[in-house]
């Protein structure tokens, strides 16, 4: 089962999340990921035969516009600020429950923890991302990147 998490899996739960959810059209970068400490990391715990933590790390700039497109609210509404950690917190909840449904099948039960907001340094972050089973760049249709990594135990 761990073969079945991959880049390809994680890409394609993302992108079903973000073409429903927020109407953006991804694609995979070609380029690195890297910490910036100007991003909104997310993380989701999730147990069953395999288990684990996905991460999802966002622009700061980026998030408004992605809670204003979930939430269906002008990017200049004064409500995002306040909204946007629980957007992107609901976001990934949908990836992680579409990416756990392609890993481990829809008939098998597993347990999924709370999404929750972090804060990582520039080390915990690249321990993370080396240790990452899966993890994906992002690229939308208006050039904006977040990346996605799945820690597996």
């Amino acid at each position: 089962m761990l073969n079945k998490i991959n880049d390809t899996i994680l890409f394609e739960a993302v992108s079903q999340v973000f073409e429903e959810a927020v109407f953006a059209l991804l694609e995979k970068s070609e380029d690195e990921i890297s910490w910036d400490p100007d991003t909104m990391i997310a993380s989701m715990n999730f147990k069953g035969p395999l288990s684990g933590v996905l991460y999802l790390c966002v622009p700061e700039e980026y998030s408004i516009e992605i809670a204003a497109n979930l939430l269906g609210l002008e990017p200049d509404n004064e409500e995002l600020e306040e909204k946007k950690s629980g957007a992107i917190k609901e976001l990934l909840n949908m990836v992680v429950g579409i990416f756990i449904n392609k890993v481990y099948g829809e008939s098998q039960a597993y347990h999924l923890g709370i999404p929750s907001m972090i804060e990582l340094s520039q080390s915990e972050f690249s321990k993370i991302l080396s240790n990452s089973q899966a993890k994906v760049l992002c690229l939308d249709d208006f050039d904006n990147t977040f990346s996605l990594m799945a820690v597996v135990k």
